[in-house]
């Protein structure tokens, strides 16, 4: 019986805001940084 596995990792950034006018790309930039920098906290735990 052969057993196929495959890792699989998901990452999610999210990012808030109090200013209406506050552009979608800033908000997407900040989500984006967030979740890059908890993906590289998360690969350093693992060692």
């Amino acid at each position: 019986l052969k057993v196929n596995v495959c890792d699989l990792s998901l990452s999610i950034g999210y990012s808030f805001t109090d200013k209406q006018k506050q552009p979608f790309e800033k908000l997407l930039n900040d989500a984006d940084q967030a979740m890059y920098k908890n993906k590289q906290a998360y690969k350093l735990a693992k060692k």
